[in-house]
Parts: C-alpha cells; structure tokens; sequence
C-alpha cells in the first residue's frame, strides 16, 4: 500500500506505458507545496513545524493597540461578539482544532469545544448568547450550535452527506455554504421562521464561499474564484440581483465595517495555513 506519512513523496513513473514502476520514496520530511520545472529542479515550502500566533488588535495603519489572549499554534477563523467584549476564533492545540473564546480584554481563553474531530468556524448567534460552528464528528461536516458559556450539549443544526459551513446568523437568516461535487462551493440561506425551507443564492461551476452579510441586511459580500483566482464580489441580500466586484489582486474573508459603508478583506491568496499579502479596505455605496 501507499505511505502514509507528511511530507514529499516520488515515486517512478513510466509515461509512455502510464505505470508505476517502483516503490513510492520520501523526498523530504518537512515539504509542502511542490512544484517541478522542465529541467527536473523541485521546487517547494518547507514546513518547520507548529508555529504559536499571537492575536492582535490593531488601529487603521495596522500599528498594534494590544495582545488579545495567548499564542496558540494555527489561529483562523477569527469572529467578533455583538457586544465586542469576545472574539471566536479556531486553534491547534496539541493536534486538535477547536473553537476558542478569547475575552478582548485581559480575561481568559476558553475552549467551548472538545471533540476529537475537527471544530472550526464559531459565528456568534444576533445575541451574542451562542455560536454555531463547523464540525466533521458526525462524518461529512455539518453545523452545530452551541452556548457561549458552554453549558449543556452541542446541537446539530444540519445533517447530510455534504460539506456545510456556517458563513453569517443574522435576526432573519444563517448563511452557509454547501461544497458539493459538480458545483463546488454554493451560497445558501435559511429563514429563521418556524418551517421555513432553504434556498440556493448562488449555486454555478465556480468556488463560492465565506459570506458576509452587511449590517442593514441588504447586501451580501463573498468571494469567488470565477476569474480563476479568488476575488470579492458584493450582491443584492436576499434577492441576489447585481454583482460587483470589489478587490483587483485576489481577496478572501469578507467582513463590512459597523456602518456598512466599507468592506475589510484579505487582498492575496491562501497557501495551507499561510495567508499572503494585506489587509485592505474598500468603500462600497450600497445606495
């Protein structure tokens, strides 16, 4: 059978008679991202293992106002409480990916999830009382609720045999986008009200995920990699009439200022844990 183990494996290769000819050989341990040129050269990241991330606040010019919590290895996912007091975010520790409450002050960190399979992706409840978050213990990944305190049990939410990810929760709706095998990653939303069936807002051949939705609940911010890499495109919420492309050199992460006037995003594109380039800002007339 084929290696199981991290890093860069060969392994020869006969071309014209489409075979496998030998047995599967490590290249390097701590390698990622491989690339080949013409003339043989590899070229690729290497990889030195966990690396602790320390949160930041930070003002306009990116200078650094405070430390939020302790470094943790892999931090992402990052989503602010109504209130602004704490911040959900998705961390590593000893190999296992959780959802974390960090307080935005100097109060403690506190771990809201532990299961052995992977927890990513707290988005706070309108209330700020309860999150829901991605988890793969049930197989697939489905969507999962759970108080911010957490007391009792974690609810699932959704059940099936496709990927689902919580994107926004807003008074009226949840966003989440479905991967599915023909269409890739799709825009859906639910009604809050009791019954209420969910629906496709964007469902083509292209990658559409990471929703945002703007405070007025009248525009929905995504990205999409329609162009081939990933950009930021603000549509019509719920209608999803219009489209308009907001970043020119990639963008991910999709999150509107307080007053719904501006749009913050990750202008670059994403490598395994590593995320290049800035973040920016953006003006965006919603009139």
């Amino acid at each position: 059978g084929w290696p199981r183990s991290d890093g860069i494996w060969a392994v020869p290769y006969e071309v014209s008679a489409s075979r496998v000819t030998g047995a599967p050989f490590l290249v390097t341990q701590r390698g990622m991202a491989p690339s080949v040129s013409v003339d043989g050269t590899l070229v690729f990241g290497s990889f030195q293992g966990p690396t602790n991330v320390q949160l930041v606040l930070v003002d306009r010019r990116g200078d650094v106002q405070n430390t939020i919590g302790q470094p943790q290895a892999e931090i992402g996912h990052l989503s602010l409480s109504p209130d602004e007091r704490q911040v959900a975010v998705t961390a590593t520790v000893e190999k296992n990916t959780d959802i974390w409450i960090y307080d935005m002050g100097h109060g403690p960190q506190v771990r809201l999830t532990y299961d052995p399979a992977l927890d990513a992706g707290g988005i706070w409840s309108p209330k700020g009382d309860s999150l829901l978050f991605y988890s793969a213990r049930s197989g697939a990944g489905d969507i999962y609720r759970r108080t911010a305190d957490g007391t009792g049990a974690a609810y699932q939410l959704t059940s099936g045999k496709l990927q689902e990810w919580p994107d926004f929760w807003s008074r009226e709706m949840l966003g989440y986008t479905i991967d599915q095998p023909k269409t890739r990653g799709d825009l859906w939303i639910m009604p809050q009200a009791t019954n209420a069936l969910p629906t496709a807002l964007r469902q083509t051949p292209f990658q559409e995920h990471m929703q945002s939705l703007s405070p007025d609940g009248r525009h929905l911010a995504y990205a999409s990699d329609e162009t081939g890499r990933m950009e930021i495109y603000v549509t019509r919420f719920p209608s999803g009439a219009g489209k308009w492309r907001v970043s020119r050199f990639g963008g991910m992460w999709p999150r509107w200022s307080d007053q719904g006037d501006e749009l913050f995003y990750i202008e670059g594109e994403e490598s395994f844990y590593v995320v290049r380039d800035a973040m920016m800002a953006v003006s965006v007339p919603t009139e």
